[in-house]
């Protein structure tokens, strides 16, 4: 390496770390800032406030980034249904800034039903589920299911309401303790 590049590399790295160090939360409030942008989620936007009223047992993640899609980041709300089924409601949802996850704007980019059929460990001891069928819907069949009473087979959708997996209610109160 030459004098120079040996020079450009700290360098590079200071100015770096200058210009995200306004970007980016310290790490100890991150949990704070997350936990609130969970909430600001399901109290502002009015298809996860009905999603978090109705599936009580609602949580609540807030991952990536979107590409090209500056300030957007993917929402999932996921629920249990009968313990056999898991219900996802997915947003891209837009926030203030990065250390205010107030919500700014939101799409809806639908619900998403999977039937778990069995869950087994695998050899490395994580959780393995088996799935059966699974169904994807948007918001006009959520108005359908919030004035029928949630009776999925409004929506063409026939849940088995009394044959519970077994597993699925101890893998997601051990899920939920986390």
């Amino acid at each position: 390496m030459t004098g120079v590049n040996r020079l450009l590399l700290p360098a590079a790295i200071l100015a770096l770390v200058a210009f995200t160090a306004g970007c980016l939360p310290p790490v100890h409030q991150l949990g704070q800032i997350i936990d609130a942008g969970k909430s600001n989620v399901v109290t502002t936007i009015p298809v996860a406030r009905e999603f978090s009223t109705v599936f009580t047992n609602c949580q609540v993640s807030i991952a990536n980034f979107i590409p090209n899609r500056p300030g957007f980041r993917n929402v999932q709300l996921k629920a249990d249904l009968f313990d056999r089924y898991l219900i996802y409601l997915n947003l891209e949802v837009q926030f203030v800034s990065r250390r205010k996850l107030e919500v700014a704007s939101h799409n809806l980019k639908g619900f998403y039903l999977s039937e778990v059929t069995l869950i087994l460990t695998a050899e490395n001891g994580n959780t393995q589920y088996n799935t059966g069928d699974s169904f994807r819907f948007g918001e006009a069949q959520w108005r359908t299911l919030m004035t029928n009473g949630f009776r999925f087979d409004q929506i063409g959708i026939t849940l088995k309401t009394n044959q519970p997996v077994e597993r699925f209610r101890q893998e997601r109160d051990a899920e939920l303790a986390l």
